[in-house]
């Protein structure tokens, strides 16, 4: 290839859809770290289309259900009154939806772009506080660029019966942090998996699908391509 080509093929990467992707989960992760995204982990992977493996038994751990939003819960969210402003001002299509998995009902915010062609899928694993309004509106983001953006709550279904949600549940010590970080990583893959099957097979997928991760879901992301 000559060196004028290779210029050409360099420019066109960095002004793509992915370059874009990346600028902007980039952006995301300093607004959600208050400006200084130094030291966060935010993973960009190509994600082996799988199911979740069948044996893994999840869960083995089991949080504790509110019948009300927690505090932690309802505290991150006053702190993110920009992003729930920005999700109700959004054109995009986007729902809830479930799945059972191993006797749980996991639960994920799917975003849709504009339009009714065809996507790739983009899994946007929350930080370590859970699922909120901050990483759902990374999320609407990466829809507006054409993306389907799945947002799973990667502790719905792990309260009691296989219910309950990153709202309701907390863990030992009370905090929703706890319970994100006490699920040991082969169950959090195994979540993974089951959500990659999940987007794989979506009507408007192209069948392609990529794990972003902010924090404790960068780490998931990063293991998730390394072992999955």
């Amino acid at each position: 290839m000559t060196r004028t080509a290779s210029n050409t093929r360099r420019r066109r990467l960095r002004r793509g859809p992915l370059a874009r992707l990346s600028t902007t989960l980039l952006l995301s992760a300093a607004l959600l770290a208050g400006g200084m995204a130094s030291g966060q982990s935010f993973a960009a992977t190509s994600a082996p289309a799988t199911a979740a493996d069948s044996t893994t038994s999840c869960p083995s751990v089991t949080g504790t259900q509110s019948s009300t939003p927690t505090a932690g819960w309802t505290n991150q969210q006053a702190s993110q009154a920009f992003a729930t402003e920005k999700l109700a001002a959004s054109p995009r299509s986007s729902r809830w939806v479930s799945l059972r998995f191993h006797g749980q009902t996991m639960r994920a915010w799917v975003d849709y772009p504009v339009g009714k062609k065809n996507a790739p899928a983009v899994l946007v694993l929350h930080e370590v506080f859970g699922l909120t309004d901050s990483t759902r509106n990374t999320a609407d983001e990466i829809a507006a660029m054409g993306y389907i953006a799945i947002t799973p709550d990667m502790i719905s279904g792990l309260g009691p019966d296989g219910g309950g949600d990153a709202r309701t549940l907390t863990g030992t010590d009370g905090g929703t942090s706890d319970l994100v970080t006490a699920v040991p990583d082969q169950e959090v893959s195994a979540r993974i998996g089951a959500w990659v099957n999940y987007a794989k097979h979506l009507p408007r997928s192209t069948g392609q699908t990529d794990i972003v991760g902010l924090s404790w879901g960068g780490g998931a992301a990063f293991r998730y391509a390394a072992t999955g």
